[in-house]
């Protein structure tokens, strides 16, 4: 029998963790079979899913400079996915130069346009800041994955790919 420092049987709960992480990847099934990539919108959906079914462990707390944030891929991959959009480069000549958790002063993600109101409330979420082209990016988003390009201390929405439907006749 296997068993941890305290005198759990480690078979059960690997068995258990096993069970639930089946029943987590089953219940989040689509039956839509992707075409493609999913484009920038479809994985912001994907994302604020994901958040409203997972309560997070603890609230992201501003970080130190110098300290790495833990930023989850998803939400790298939609600030890369945007970059790729926005600058028409491939993901390989994007690098993160920095990621960190944050908590923004309000709901306008540390860039608020002028003349703009904003909900006034602690928000956490996430600072990474991409470089393509020689030229640096700060994208800023909250847990759910609304994000803007902060832009010189302006927003900018996200990138939209052109679509490549006909029109209906």
């Amino acid at each position: 029998m296997l068993t941890d420092l305290h005198g759990i049987e480690l078979r059960s709960v690997l068995a258990a963790i096993a069970a639930m992480s089946l029943g987590g990847c089953m219940a989040g099934q689509s039956t839509r079979t992707p075409a493609g990539p999913l484009s920038v919108d479809e994985r912001r959906e994907v994302i604020e899913r994901q958040a409203r079914e997972q309560v997070p462990a603890r609230t992201p707390t501003k970080q130190a400079s110098g300290d790495s944030g833990e930023v989850p891929a998803a939400i790298e991959n939609l600030f890369v996915d945007d970059l790729m959009l926005r600058a028409l480069v491939r993901r390989e000549a994007i690098t993160i130069l920095e990621a960190s958790q944050q908590e923004w002063p309000d709901g306008a993600l540390g860039c608020a346009a002028p003349g703009m109101n904003y909900m006034q409330m602690l928000t956490p979420g996430y600072r990474v800041k991409l470089q393509a082209n020689g030229q640096t990016y700060s994208y800023h988003s909250d847990l759910k994955g609304r994000f803007v390009l902060c832009d010189g201390g302006v927003p900018a929405p996200p990138a939209k790919r052109a679509s490549t439907d006909k029109p209906s006749q």
